[in-house]
């Protein structure tokens, strides 16, 4: 058996050392009279490009928002697909109708009509409702209220320049009046979740799946997630890997004012609420001696906090506790990921990125900065030199540190967490309870994809996305080898042809 996944790809491998780039710089020697006598030179490590001050951080971030903007617009896409065979997905959840209405005939007729929509929507979404663009009632009115929320903010941006000119007694209570009108309308998205913290929904048969007491698997969702399609990745994430997930909610406050929070924490370095819980979460699960391992799974704007949680952790965590972390993004939107290297390897256990080449958020965040510390290495030169303008403007030289291990998968767009990256990667099966599997000829489950060591490196014969992918071992409920896997931690791993092919073609 094989998992049905990555099948025929062919993977160029980068790997990037995350050696610190250092420079030297003169400085006064004094003698005991206090005299300057003469100069010397000593090294110095260059300065980390996510410290930066604010406004330089945020020019680089527009100007990477501009060059990046003709993906924009593919975020959503493709909103569906076949993905070939007939489907018997579970039915429909029937909790949009009111209870007082569940009986006799009403009852029937719903159910009825449910299972004739399902006939001809499922085949195109591999993981029925908990696709997050699938028609479903729970579905639409999200969809509804962000397409409402879009609207409303832009035109309140684009307002901005002509209030600007009124008094600061009619702008301040105008900009007040919209931001809690925008809070009110997104109060249904973010309602349903008690503290903050929602957990994956059980499903029949989960009862047989392996115990993984000892482990705590934590999600943290990325921008214009609401309640509902919070559960619906969790639901997802446990039925791909057979264990129960929680999830830390990362409230919306529609796309828009996402995005603007989204360079408030990249730039200022700012952790918000739902960070600072992840955090506290996350920390007392370390902390924790009947936790062997600790499993953080982040998405989009989750990623970039991830990131702000990861430096927390490494300034309060001892490295016996962080050695059993392990990190798993997707979409990452984060300019930064740090992880010490050390004489054992790495202090955090293990850090995977997985992003499409089409995907806006992760080619503003991982892709780029990964491919910055690719250049940084490959050829030496400065990844953010300061430049003429720079010089003027006083900016100093800084190198980036994007340490994990990138999986990139070429031609192909999407940004969202179930539809657009775990469908191709791990697509599950008829009855949405396992991902799907094949049987391959030598009976491992070892998909056929080869991995070629890039330019001037040299080449994997015998390896697959599955023996570099520690992401992989863990489907299904299965556990990876540790000793095996700890010592690949850093690199950049590219797929040029799709994550998956079946017999109609990439997905």
């Amino acid at each position: 058996m094989g998992y049905h996944g990555w099948a025929e790809d062919i993977v160029q491998a980068y790997e990037v050392p995350d050696n610190a780039r250092a420079v030297k710089t003169k400085v006064p020697v004094l003698t005991v009279q206090g005299k300057k006598d003469k100069i010397k030179e000593v090294p110095v490590k260059l300065p980390c490009y996510h410290t930066a001050p604010p406004w330089e951080l945020i020019w680089d971030d527009l100007w990477l928002f501009v060059k990046k903007f003709y993906v924009l617009p593919f975020v959503v896409s493709p909103m569906f697909y076949h993905h070939g065979g007939k489907k018997h997905h579970p039915p429909l959840d029937q909790a949009w109708v009111p209870q007082w209405l569940q009986y006799g005939f009403i009852n029937r007729a719903v159910t009825a009509f449910q299972r004739g929509f399902q006939r001809v929507v499922d085949p195109y979404f591999p993981s029925g409702e908990m696709d997050e663009l699938y028609p479903s009632v729970g579905n639409l009115l999200c969809l509804s209220a962000h397409t409402v929320l879009i609207f409303t903010q832009l035109a309140f941006l684009a307002s901005l320049p002509f209030v600007a000119t009124l008094p600061f007694t009619l702008v301040l209570p105008y900009a007040i009046a919209f931001i809690l009108i925008n809070q009110v309308v997104c109060m249904p998205l973010n309602a349903g979740v008690k503290g903050g913290i929602l957990t994956s929904q059980k499903i029949p048969g989960d009862e047989h799946w392996d115990n993984h007491a000892d482990e705590s698997w934590i999600f943290l969702n990325g921008v214009s997630v609401g309640c509902h399609w919070l559960q619906g990745n969790l639901n997802r994430l446990a039925r791909t890997f057979h264990r129960p997930i929680i999830g830390v909610h990362n409230q919306t406050a529609g796309i828009i004012f996402d995005v603007i929070q989204c360079l408030l924490e990249r730039c200022f370095y700012y952790g918000t609420i739902d960070t600072r819980a992840c955090y506290a979460l996350i920390a007392g699960a370390l902390a924790d001696d009947t936790k062997k391992k600790v499993v953080l799974i982040l998405h989009s704007q989750g990623g970039l906090e991830g990131s702000i949680i990861l430096d927390w952790l490494l300034s309060h965590c001892s490295r016996a506790h962080l050695k059993k972390l392990e990190i798993y993004t997707f979409g990452n939107a984060a300019n930064h990921f740090n992880n010490p290297k050390i004489k054992e390897g790495y202090v955090v256990g293990h850090i995977e990125h997985y992003a499409n080449d089409g995907d806006f958020v992760a080619r503003w965040g991982a892709t780029h900065f990964k491919s910055l510390v690719s250049r940084q290495e490959e050829t030496g030169k400065k990844a953010h030199g300061p430049g003429v303008l720079g010089y003027l403007l006083g900016r100093c030289e800084r190198q980036n540190s994007f340490n994990g291990r990138l999986f990139e998968n070429k031609h192909t767009r999407g940004h969202l967490l179930n539809q657009h990256y775990l469908n191709r990667i791990l697509p599950l099966n008829k009855t949405l309870t396992a991902v799907k599997e094949i049987e391959a000829e030598d009976g491992s489950f070892r998909p056929d994809a080869r991995f070629w060591r890039g330019r001037a490196f040299h080449k994997y014969d015998n390896d697959s996305v599955a023996e570099n992918s520690r992401l992989w071992k863990y489907v299904n409920g299965r556990t990876p080898d540790d000793v095996r896997y700890h010592r690949k931690v850093n690199g950049y791993h590219r797929d040029v042809n799709g994550y998956h092919r079946d017999v109609n073609g990439y997905y």
